[in-house]
């Protein structure tokens, strides 16, 4: 058995302590948006339904501008590989794959009645929520793009998301308040063994639904999900840890920034963020590395220590204890391969010394031990 990468948190306890207040950064310019999405560099994309356009908020200046006009309403967003956007025409009834500018790059399916978001896997295959007809459905990977009605039994699916591992397709239901979770076969991308993740709070007793819509996810496995009038917060076991307030219905939520800390946040007619502090966001399941996906069982006997952690000189110290260390990587807070170092143990510790142009920010250590055990933490750079 395959256990999920482990992610140590040793800095932080609660999420609930370290979430700002919303703060708007737009002013009631868009007519009902939805579906943002991060370029890992300064940009925001989402889509202005009612306007057919695709809007970018540019976080270094701070100041919003148009990315193109669609010639049909778009709704949910998510960059692939190369970074060309996924597209919900929710208008179309397709799913398509386009440039930053709105060239058109590829068709990946028709016969849709209205899509509205959307999640991609590791391998490429996307998974869509056509919410109108109760349908959920999976885009195999590759040149293909095979169309596969994979669930029809939620009342209004709206948001999809795959955890972390990749390992299970989470879809909210806007009609009622249960998060639904899937168990995915990681060879086929289809889901089975449904049940209920976690159960939303009503935030306002003036609506019967819950209005829940889309989601994001952070690196301890935390899921955010937009629903009415809050972004609510639920930990790996479904438990609800915290609930930020809004004065109108959030539409959905994607996680960016250089350090991956502010969730970016759509309304119907605004633009929010939320500023966290021992929060990192994640993106995608594929911006992990093939190697770091899951570890064999045995990890679960191997810890080590980081100290001064935080540092603030690039150099650390590592407790291994008597365990024989044959490989150290240092990976992004997305899980992107930064380095292996070389090493040389004395006394069970380890010293390493990183790159003295590593940004201030979160980190991913992995020690690998010569049986094959694997285990990680986090580390910060200040």
């Amino acid at each position: 058995m395959k256990l999920q990468l482990l992610l140590v948190t040793i800095l932080f306890s609660s999420i609930q302590s370290f979430s700002q207040p919303p703060v708007k950064l737009s002013s009631g310019q868009f007519n009902f948006i939805e579906g943002p999405v991060w370029d890992r560099n300064d940009h925001i994309y989402f889509s202005d339904v009612g306007t057919r356009k695709v809007e970018v908020y540019t976080v270094s200046t701070k100041s919003f501008s148009t990315a193109f006009t669609s010639n049909v309403r778009t709704n949910g967003l998510m960059f692939d590989k190369n970074m060309n956007l996924v597209v919900c025409e929710f208008q179309g009834g397709q799913i398509t794959e386009k440039s930053t500018s709105g060239t058109l790059q590829d068709t990946y399916a028709t016969g849709f009645t209205n899509p509205n978001d959307l999640c991609i896997d590791k391998k490429g295959g996307v998974y869509v929520t056509d919410p109108n007809v109760k349908e959920v459905y999976y885009l195999s990977p590759g040149t293909t793009k095979t169309k596969t009605l994979i669930d029809n039994s939620i009342e209004f699916p709206n948001g999809v998301i795959i955890s972390n591992d990749g390992k299970t397709l989470f879809v909210s239901d806007s009609n009622n308040y249960d998060i639904i979770k899937f168990d995915i076969d990681l060879n086929t991308g289809l889901i089975s063994n449904k049940s209920v993740f976690a159960t939303l709070t009503d935030t306002d007793n003036s609506e019967p639904k819950s209005l829940a819509d889309g989601m994001a996810l952070d690196t301890d496995g935390n899921l955010y999900v937009a629903a009415k009038k809050s972004i609510q917060i639920f930990d790996t076991s479904g438990t609800l840890i915290n609930t930020i307030n809004f004065t109108e219905n959030p539409t959905n939520c994607t996680f960016g920034g250089a350090s991956l800390n502010t969730l970016y946040v759509t309304t119907p007619n605004d633009f929010y963020k939320i500023d966290f502090s021992g929060v990192t966001g994640f993106q995608h399941p594929f911006d992990l590395p093939e190697t770091s996906l899951s570890v064999n069982e045995k990890s679960k006997d191997f810890q080590f220590k980081t100290f001064p952690n935080p540092t603030y000189n690039h150099q650390i110290k590592v407790a291994v204890g008597e365990n024989e260390i044959t490989e150290i990587t240092l990976y992004n807070n997305v899980g992107q391969k930064i380095k292996s170092y070389d090493f040389k143990k004395t006394s069970n510790i380890i010293d390493i010394n990183l790159d003295p142009n590593l940004k201030a920010n979160l980190y991913i250590l992995t020690i690998k031990t010569a049986d094959g055990n694997m285990s990680s933490s986090k580390i910060l750079v200040q």
